[in-house]
């Protein structure tokens, strides 16, 4: 059967400004903005304190205010960690007066995404005759995607989202629906392995603009929070809250350079949880020569999940089994999880094989680091479900006790009331 032709004529935004319609796209940030940022970076101290509402108060409103559109996207976590290096080079091309300083602060502007209602594209399908219905099925799935899933980088976190221009018949809730129903009826033909569409569920509203929303989205899939949530210290082992099934956190590493003695306590402590043929992908030495064991040797350790396939390759990527999406209601922005889980397979199919979690909870070199590890394997079906709804409780409680009440989102490490509904499994 031969598919639709698609035709994409993408074009920028027409927004108007004071001086009348200009088109292109809307950044949050512009050339004028390079001194105003630089000054703000100095007088917080660092450009890791640029989220710190304490450090910003220190700064002088008008300069903060004049910022307020870039903070509020930059400060998004998920947006943080894309720009936050770039940004770093440039302040410190900017202080040393270097020529290059203005290239970099481009590098900046064009890493953030461009604000709300600044893009729209055509999608044209076309279609033979006798293939219309096929025609009109791609349609619905390409709308169903663009304004429940998103497109493009940290879609799964609300961003990339696209709605009609025109009124869409009988309403977005009603195609999410269809398609829940849709995946249900396929669920013979695929890999029983493979998630699909099961649910949606509507974890709470936010007032303000849409990035106070995609904050609180950023926010309350942390697992510094979740530890807040239940009253607990930052600096608790996060091995047990399996933020794994969002994708989260992304590998990470511990370098140092350590003594023998160490590094064997490390190992052993390993050999008991990590199977013999990942320790070597997951603790990584350099050369013992004689001058590295006087001065330690240099050590880098995987941290994080690390999750292998049936080969012992390791899985460069995961996947969010929940899709977390804003959608715009009657003056506030609805947040809402949608599910993708393997369904109706048996206990004896695996969902996740290898897996592990490495953490470390001291910096002292005179203190052995202590390792917390914990074994991710022969997950099935059902162990992941549960998991996964874990983590939907956990976001719900953040977001409806955090952010409910239209002001900005608190910044990660403000500290939560104790939830009563999370129950860990």
């Amino acid at each position: 059967m031969r598919a639709p032709e698609i035709v994409v004529d993408a074009r920028q935004g027409t927004v108007k400004s004071e001086a009348g319609e200009s088109p292109g796209k809307i950044l949050y940030l512009t050339l004028k903005d390079r001194e105003p940022l630089s000054e703000l970076i100095e007088r917080v101290g660092s450009v890791n304190n640029l989220c710190t509402k304490s450090k910003l108060n220190m700064a002088p409103r008008e300069l903060s205010q004049k910022l307020d559109d870039f903070l509020s996207i930059y400060c998004i976590s998920r947006v943080t960690l894309r720009v936050r290096d770039k940004l770093k080079d440039f302040y410190d091309r900017q202080r040393k007066r270097d020529p290059n300083a203005e290239e970099t602060f481009k590098e900046v502007m064009a890493l953030l995404p461009v604000k709300p209602n600044s893009v729209h594209f055509t999608l044209e399908v076309r279609a033979e005759p006798g293939y219309e219905d096929l025609a009109k099925s791609f349609v619905r799935a390409a709308v169903f995607t663009l304004y429940y899933l998103g497109v493009g980088s940290a879609a799964n976190r609300g961003f990339g989202r696209f709605m009609l221009k025109g009124k869409l018949i009988n309403g977005y809730a009603e195609l999410l629906e269809k398609f829940k129903k849709i995946a249900k009826s396929n669920v013979n033909n695929i890999d029983p392995t493979f998630p699909m569409l099961q649910d949606s569920q509507e974890l709470g509203s936010v007032n303000g603009r849409v990035e106070d929303a995609l904050a609180c989205i950023g926010n309350s899939t942390m697992k510094v929070n979740w530890k807040l949530i239940e009253g607990k210290s930052y600096t608790t082992p996060g091995f047990d809250y399996n933020t794994w099934v969002l994708g989260l956190p992304r590998q990470g590493s511990y370098k140092d350079s350590l003594s023998e003695q160490k590094i064997n306590n490390i190992e052993r402590q390993m050999n008991n949880i990590v199977e013999e043929s990942h320790r070597n992908k997951i603790v990584v030495k350099e050369s013992k020569s004689e001058k590295s064991r006087q001065q330690g040797i240099p050590v880098e350790i995987i941290t994080g999940y690390t999750f292998f396939d049936e080969d012992d390759n390791v899985i460069q990527r995961r996947q969010s089994y929940v899709v977390l999406t804003v959608t715009e209601g009657s003056q506030q922005f609805k947040i809402m999880a949608i599910k993708f889980i393997p369904k109706n397979v048996g206990d004896e199919i695996e969902i996740i094989k290898k897996g592990y979690h490495i953490g470390f909870h001291s910096k002292q070199k005179s203190i052995d680091p202590r390792i917390v590890l914990d074994r991710k394997t022969h997950l099935n079906s059902k162990s992941v479900t549960l998991y996964i709804d874990e983590a939907i409780e956990y976001i719900e409680e953040y977001i409806r006790n955090r952010c409910r009440t239209g002001s900005k989102t608190p910044p990660a490490s403000a500290k939560a009331p104790k939830a009563s509904g999370v129950r860990r499994r």
